[in-house]
């Protein structure tokens, strides 16, 4: 059965990774995007496709209330033909109006809370509100289009099991509606067990989508890699014939067949390895990073000391910490003292994974010796390794080390207050 609309945000690595992002300048916002339709359609106690006959405004234009006749209840208590009243808040009096007069859109809503502000502020009524309040005038305006609305429909349509879902959704990824493909990527990302039933005849769709060009090739790649990642079984049916034919999927489709766990042969992944283009180099060493190969380690102890491009060097340094074994040690310790934080803390992040003595050792010699930036990553490396022996190394340096800034970073990785050792 397909449950409530989980959220969004993913796990990252360990916690010491992102106290320590805040040294690299890592944060950053990104533009405001709109809630997922299929999300909404879960979210939502009313789902309707209706015209707005009537826009009133309330205390200073603090409300506008849209009175919206239903054509079509696609879910919830709404009748056809019976006016609902659906109201925007709004902060600054001036922001766009969720609608115009006149138009015919989709809604989606939950009832508006009796809140004494509201009740005070407007007819007593009853009133809904749009379901996702981070939504504005520009993110809700494309749920205009018929085509969003029909999908809506089908996919509330479909028996509530992860087969009948998977089914619609290959459906879906194939609509001719970029927003349409968007969300229904986004749903299957969020449900793994709809994910998991999406094998090849659910997929069936998305072949002849793959052979047009009327999608752009970069929304097709990155389609291809995400649907794999979400653990899409059928996906594979999409890549096996890209692996080896030179062009822009080329890369999301070794990329996908590694995600899926379907081994490549090492000699092409080698040869790939040293193509001239970034995505297909890099693509091809997360397919070796499984491998325990001497070929595949020199190659990586390679990229590490010489690769240019610093997103392919980068990402074979994470993809060599997430996949690496004790063997791939030295070459993560090779790049502790980086300047480029990504590649220290997937370093650091590799030994705590790998764990054992020979990993301990490396970061205490990088919380002894290395750069500020280095130790403090090792610091909380340590202290998420969960041994005595790591344990001992951070209790020592918390005293020991000349500089008071890793010191800090020590206690904080311990837990403890600066105060507490007068810093």
């Amino acid at each position: 059965m397909i449950h409530r609309w989980r959220s969004s945000t993913l796990r990252g690595p360990r916690h010491f990774v992102c106290l320590l992002a805040t040294l690299a300048g890592l944060a950053g916002s990104s533009p405001a995007k709109a809630a997922p339709v299929f999300a909404l359609a879960h979210d939502s106690t009313l789902v309707l496709r209706g015209v707005v006959d009537d826009v009133k405004s309330y205390r200073n234009d603090a409300f506008l209330v849209f009175t919206i006749t239903p054509r079509t209840v696609l879910k919830g208590p709404a009748k056809a033909g019976v006016p609902i009243q659906l109201v925007e808040e709004r902060v600054f009096g001036s922001e766009p109006p969720y609608f115009a007069q006149g138009a015919e859109t989709l809604v989606f809503a939950v009832p508006l809370p009796s809140y004494s502000y509201y009740r005070q502020s407007l007819p007593p009524a009853e009133y809904w509100q749009w379901t996702d309040r981070h939504d504005n005038a520009q993110q809700i305006g494309p749920l205009a289009d018929p085509e969003v609305a029909d999908a809506v429909r089908a996919y509330l349509a479909v028996e509530r099991t992860p087969e009948s879902a998977a089914a619609e959704l290959g459906r879906l990824l194939a609509s001719a509606s970029p927003r349409v493909r968007s969300d229904a990527l986004d749903a299957v990302e969020h449900h793994p067990d709809v994910a998991a039933a999406l094998g090849r005849s659910a997929m069936a769709p998305l072949v002849a989508l793959f052979a047009e060009e009327r999608v752009p090739v970069a929304e097709r790649g990155a389609m291809l890699v995400r649907l794999a990642r979400a653990g899409a079984p059928g996906s594979v049916v999409l890549a096996e014939p890209l692996v080896s034919k030179p062009g822009p999927l080329q890369a999301p489709a070794i990329e996908a067949m590694v995600a899926l766990q379907r081994p490549l042969p090492e000699a092409r992944l080698l040869e790939w390895s040293r193509s001239e283009d970034p995505a297909l180099r890099l693509a091809a060493l997360r397919g070796l990073a499984r491998s325990r190969s001497r070929a595949a380690l020199d190659r990586f102890a390679e990229v590490a000391a010489s690769e240019k491009d610093p997103e392919v060097r980068s990402g074979a340094i994470t993809a060599l910490a997430q996949d690496g074994d004790a063997m791939a040690i030295p070459i993560l310790v090779s790049v502790l003292d980086r300047d480029d934080t990504r590649e220290v803390l997937a370093a650091t992040n590799g030994l705590v994974r790998i764990g054992g003595e020979q990993a301990v050792a490396a970061l205490s010699q990088a919380l002894r010796r290395g750069s500020a930036k280095t130790a403090m990553a090792a610091a909380y490396a340590l202290k998420a390794m969960q041994r005595a022996d790591a344990e001992a190394i951070l209790r020592e340096q918390r005293e020991q080390h000349p500089d008071p800034e890793v010191r800090r970073a020590i206690k904080m990785a311990l837990g403890e207050k600066y105060e507490a050792h007068g810093e």
